[in-house]
């Protein structure tokens, strides 16, 4: 497994610009990957279906995590990919479920996490794998922020292109990510 390792420091938008110019071959790539897979779905998604389909979780978005929406804003710029096909690579959890939905077919596999606090440690540890097809994997990329404007930092692991999905604060607030398909699903807010 080839692992990246990218240190961004600004605010949302500049992180999102250093990201996205990093690995425009890389996060195209996987883009191309994702839309291969759509197409193979039963029934088929095209592209155009696919970004409609992302594009009703924007507003959400947002009205509530903006400085997420600006990240991904210099993704689609600076990997010139477009502010609408980096923004459904971010939607690519809401992706997965939605195409399970649409084919009727559970998808039969989903992350793991868990939680070990004291005693059984000196200190909570968090872990999770992820489940997820092989075109993900050949890239997995290590995001460290530094937001010097707010004194925040934080590690992440995710995909090219993609927000970060599990990791941990500079304060120590972990973050572990699992999808659950609900039979109601609305429009809310990705990642």
């Amino acid at each position: 497994m080839t692992l990246l390792h990218l240190r961004l420091v600004g605010t949302p938008y500049e992180r999102g610009c250093q990201h996205g110019e990093e690995l425009r071959d890389e996060i195209q790539g996987l883009y191309e990957r994702w839309l291969a897979c759509a197409d193979r779905q039963a029934p088929r998604i095209d592209e155009e279906e696919l970004l409609a389909f992302t594009g009703e979780h924007v507003e959400p978005a947002r009205r509530y995590v903006p400085h997420w929406v600006r990240e991904v804003e210099g993704i689609g710029e600076s990997s010139g990919l477009g502010f609408d096909r980096a923004f459904a690579l971010s939607c690519w959890d809401e992706l997965c479920s939605w195409f399970s939905v649409r084919s009727e077919v559970a998808s039969g596999g989903g992350c793991t996490s868990l939680a070990l606090p004291p005693p059984e440690a000196t200190t909570t540890i968090i872990a999770q794998n992820q489940d997820a097809w092989g075109w993900w994997r050949p890239v997995v990329i290590l995001e460290e922020y530094d937001d010097e404007e707010h004194s925040r930092g934080a590690i992440y692991a995710a995909h090219p292109g993609v927000l970060g999905t599990l990791g941990v604060n500079n304060r120590g607030v972990g973050l572990v990510e699992n999808s659950l398909i609900p039979s109601d699903r609305g429009v809310g807010v990705p990642f």
